[in-house]
């Protein structure tokens, strides 16, 4: 390790002795993106239209060429993106052009990566980083040869890195697309397989077992959500009495207690209807449609805020709530709900009188669809378990990744 010294500078701390400093505003240029409209778009365009979050379409007109795009607003604020090639850029991202005698841009990218500009974003209703705030950061300045060093030290180690947590991410998407036929099967074949089936009728479902049923919503459960005047605001929110589930209170298939606001007694008596008891079967309406709950463990006094039903069993059918959690989980869900979308890709609610036609096949006997869901519990928590591992190695690379970054550009790793 080189010979450090104080840096005077709270983020790089210490830096080698011979390294010097500078704020980014005296060798960078640092704009705005500008405006386009949605008419200047075209799928078949030339030019990538970068904002904040990287590409979002393309086009056939150009504003920037060889810098760096920093989103600049929104909570992703602050991620930092390299551009090399001819693009527009939107007036949702900052545009920093580097004088290239002083420093090196890919230099830069990662300087800026190990400061993580997200930390300085002005903290309102809706986060944002300013020029200004950019152009004030203090950065190490070093020759080109030893930034040229770094980056290529830079370059391998975070190729090595990313590439493991590509492999990571992959294996979870081919573990949940496995768990999705697992439930699949469960809930439409059952878990014997010498049973004799027969045509369910319903393209998506198939073959189901012969003494199975396919039933409408309707005719086997009732439908309870908050009516639009007793809608609940924020500023009624308080820090005790009955709970108010909103969708933000789903995690993983159950209700998430301590991240639940409070309302009154007297908000929560007015609308017994949605009252919620142990094992209520909970699903969204609005926002990130069809995520799915159970009411576990359950206090006495719980509500529903908009944009939540619970699903009652209406008496005439014979149903186990988490039999009828893991059809709604179930690719027979999202295959009902976007052929009963008519090719409206802009409706964004599941609507009561919509939801009440949804079409499903129901075991003859409690017994079996006990069964079923015991076996989808064993089987989805192994699977579970596996990408839950997964996600923490990626957040542990993620870590590392940004340790090794901000150890090379602030000369804490002796590199030449």
């Amino acid at each position: 390790m080189p010979k450090m010294k104080d840096s005077d500078i709270e983020w790089i701390r210490e830096m080698p002795i011979s390294w010097n400093s500078a704020k980014l505003k005296y060798f960078c240029i640092i704009n705005s993106g500008n405006f386009i409209p949605n008419n200047d778009y075209d799928d078949e365009g030339e030019y990538p239209v970068i904002g904040g979050n990287g590409i979002n379409g393309y086009c056939n007109k150009v504003n920037i060429k060889n810098c760096l795009v920093i989103g600049r607003v929104g909570a992703l604020c602050g991620n930092v993106h390299l551009v090399d090639k001819e693009s527009w850029v939107t007036d949702n991202a900052l545009t920093v052009i580097a004088s290239e005698d002083i420093i090196n841009n890919k230099y830069l990218y990662y300087i800026l990566k190990a400061y993580d500009l997200n930390r300085i974003a002005n903290r309102s209703a809706q986060p944002l980083i300013t020029g200004t705030q950019v152009g004030n950061i203090e950065i190490p300045i070093i020759n080109k040869y030893i930034q040229q060093q770094i980056i290529n030290f830079l370059d391998k180690k975070c190729n090595d890195i990313d590439f493991v947590i590509k492999s990571k991410e992959t294996t979870n998407e081919k573990l949940k697309e496995y768990r999705q036929s697992i439930i699949y099967e469960a809930v439409t074949k059952g878990l014997d397989k010498n049973a004799p089936m027969k045509d369910s009728g319903i393209e998506w479902i198939g073959l189901i077992p012969q003494s199975w049923s396919i039933v409408r919503l309707k005719h086997s459960s009732i439908l309870k959500g908050r009516i639009g005047w007793q809608g609940l605001k924020a500023n009624e929110f308080i820090t005790e009495g009955p709970f108010l589930i909103t969708g933000t209170n789903f995690s993983n298939g159950i209700i998430d207690w301590d991240s639940c606001v409070h309302i009154t007694d007297e908000r929560f008596d007015e609308a017994p209807d949605i009252h919620i008891s142990e094992n209520d079967l909970l699903i969204t309406k609005d926002g990130t449609i069809g995520k799915v709950a159970l009411a576990v463990n359950c206090p006495d006094k719980v509500s529903l805020n908009s944009g939540v039903f619970v699903i009652k069993n209406n008496g005439n059918i014979n149903y186990i709530n988490k039999y009828l959690y893991y059809i709604l989980l179930s690719d027979i869900f999202w295959t009902w709900f976007r052929k009963s979308q008519n090719g409206n890709s802009t409706i964004i609610h599941l609507y009561q009188e919509q939801f009440y036609n949804f079409i499903y096949p129901v075991p003859a006997t409690l017994t079996e669809q006990l069964e079923i869901v015991k076996f989808l519990d064993k089987k989805c928590a192994d699977i579970d378990a596996v990408i839950s591992a997964n996600e923490k190695t990626i957040e542990k690379l993620k870590e590392y990744r940004q340790s090794i970054i901000y150890e090379a550009v602030t000369g804490k790793t002796e590199i030449v």
